[in-house]
């Protein structure tokens, strides 16, 4: 492997664990006197006889500075808890494994390459847009296409300023090093097998999605880091299944990487809310909005879920 393609694997990549992995130093002066906080939606999961089973929180794995200073109904529901809850537990955010699954699942085993993943018309779009961010598509050749949609959407997101050091879950896991014990609904590698055995249609079509969006910021990494700042969830929800219905390959991408991995999760709460603990959920916000989103599945595992604020 090129040493080039070596330091674009350690650069963010979607799944969470690897996000907040190869992030920097944590943001020790984020609860600084500055901007006026954010205001993203919280929400409260009562059980059934009334008592308080989780406050959940939406997640932007990239984020900035100010976007961590919270309102007080944040950090109080946070103290409260007994537990934090992410996605991926403490040991799936070790830098060490997080690497070693990119060298399991993100790249092409030689002598194939992208060429004989993508067609040539793909190929030829991932050319221009690389060509355009004075890249080339040398360093690509050995990685999975759904990788390179990873690496594109970081590299957009980093170009307007947003970053995984200052990503919500990132906050939240460093504060709970100190505090109080971490529960994953997932594990790193099964967030990975999602998106490396996801068919090569479906792997090619995100990919494709990826480059034709990548200069709309809007309805981008910069958009969904707004709304989620707004508590504005009928934005978010917009911007996250903006692509669902573009074609059957993107609506299978969805279905298993987002709607999919809801019922899992929503699954897991209700299985661990048994024992009686409050706990602070704080997982991708694009898993907290619509129809098939966390707050409602929970609605249907017989909790009462109402926005806080």
């Amino acid at each position: 492997m090129k040493p080039m393609a070596r330091r674009l694997a350690s650069y963010r990549a979607l799944p969470v664990a690897l996000v907040l992995s190869f992030a920097g130093a944590p943001p020790a002066a984020a609860r600084d006197a500055g901007p006026p906080p954010s205001a993203p939606t919280l929400w409260r999961a009562l059980r059934a006889n009334g008592g308080e089973a989780y406050y959940l929180m939406g997640s932007v794995h990239l984020g900035r500075r100010a976007m961590l200073r919270f309102p007080r109904a944040v950090d109080d529901a946070y103290r409260r808890s007994a537990e934090l809850v992410l996605e991926v537990g403490a040991d799936g955010l070790r830098p060490e494994a997080a690497k070693q699954l990119a060298e399991r699942y993100a790249w092409i085993s030689p002598p194939a390459t992208l060429h004989d993943r993508v067609s040539r018309t793909t190929i030829a779009a991932l050319t221009r847009y690389l060509t355009a961010r004075g890249d080339s598509l040398a360093p690509y050749l050995q990685m999975q296409p759904w990788f390179i949609a990873q690496q594109i959407e970081a590299r957009e997101a980093a170009r307007v300023g947003l970053d995984a050091a200052f990503g919500v879950d990132r906050h939240f896991a460093d504060r709970a090093a100190r505090s109080k014990p971490v529960v994953g609904l997932e594990t790193a590698e099964s967030q990975m097998q999602i998106l490396a055995w996801l068919p090569r249609a479906t792997q090619e079509a995100l990919l494709v999605d990826t480059i034709e969006r990548a200069h709309d910021t809007r309805n981008g990494s910069e958009g969904v880091a707004s709304a989620w700042a707004r508590g504005d969830d009928k934005e978010l929800e917009r911007i996250v299944y903006r692509s669902m219905y573009g074609s059957p390959q993107l609506s299978a991408y969805y279905e298993q990487m987002l709607l999919g991995r809801n019922e899992s999760m929503a699954q897991r709460l209700a299985s661990i809310a048994r024992d009686g603990k409050l706990r602070f959920v704080v997982v991708g916000a694009g898993h907290m909005v619509g129809e098939r989103g966390i707050p409602v599945l929970l609605r249907d595992y017989g909790f009462r879920v109402d926005r806080v604020r």
